[in-house]
């Protein structure tokens, strides 16, 4: 299969298994936390900011020669179905429109902030492996 195929592909399969996987995350957590605060897309994001963390300082920093069909895979795909920055942007305006004002505020820092800390976090990991 040529490559303008099987690139879209692997990003299509790895989005696809990101996409399930952040609803499993999103619907135990929020099953388990309730409340208004979208604690389950939180949690995605973070966990999702954290591993981009990690396997960027491992394929930059540490020169690990990574294919790009598992960059594709794995990075673009994977992740990018993952992390949800597109609920989180529709969460905050909903919790905006319902007069959580504090919860939305709330959601927009802690997203930003944790997820930063997170890719630095990440980071830090992957360079205490020897």
């Amino acid at each position: 299969m040529s490559e303008m195929l099987w690139n879209p592909l692997l990003v299509f399969l790895g989005g696809g298994l990101g996409a399930v996987s952040r609803y499993l995350v999103t619907t135990f957590i929020g099953h388990q936390v309730g409340g208004n605060f979208p604690f389950g897309t939180f949690t995605a994001n973070i966990i999702g900011s954290f591993l981009m963390g990690f396997a960027m300082f491992c394929f930059l920093n540490r020169g690990m020669a990574v294919p790009e069909h598992i960059r594709l895979l794995l990075l673009v795909g994977f992740l990018g179905g993952f992390t949800t920055f597109s609920s989180f942007s529709m969460e905050t305006v909903s919790l905006i429109q319902n007069q959580h004002i504090l919860s939305s505020i709330m959601n927009v820092a802690g997203n930003v902030c944790l997820g930063i800390g997170a890719v630095l976090a990440g980071m830090l990991a992957a360079n205490t492996l020897n």
